[in-house]
Parts: structure tokens; sequence; C-alpha cells
């Protein structure tokens, strides 16, 4: 698991919530709530502005905290 990735499960994780929980709480569909942050704890894909600003506004962890990591672990995989 990416640095990145990680971050955002153990903010999840530790306030016991699921990923359908997170992914609601950020303003995905909930058809697809779950499955789209499975794929950023995954570190399948990297979430676009707007979506990191949604998790910061939930999470109160900074976007920039979000972006460093998530931009570290994308560098190391190329």
């Amino acid at each position: 698991m990416t640095k990145g990735a990680q971050l955002i499960k153990e903010w999840r994780t530790g306030r016991g919530m699921t990923q359908y929980d997170l992914g609601v709480a950020c303003g995905l569909s909930p058809s697809t709530a779950g499955a789209r942050i499975s794929t950023y704890e995954a570190g399948k894909c990297i979430p676009d502005p707007s979506r990191l600003a949604k998790i910061e506004d939930v999470t109160g962890v900074p976007m920039r905290a979000w972006t460093e990591r998530l931009e570290q672990d994308q560098a190391k995989a190329s």
C-alpha cells in the first residue's frame, strides 16, 4: 500500500468508517462510493483536486498532506 493510500485508510478506519461511508460523506454517488474510495486506498488512482478538497473537508486533514503523499507514491510507481 502506498503512503497516500495508507493515510486515507488510516484516517477512515480510525473513525470506524467504511469506504462507502467516506465516499458518500465526500459527495460520491452511493452506487460508486465504496469502490471509488477502494481505488484511492489501493493506489490505483489519485483523486482529482476537487475530490481531494472534499476529502479534506470531511477529514480535516489538509489537502497538501494528501497531495504530497499521493504525488510521492505516483513518482515511485513511475
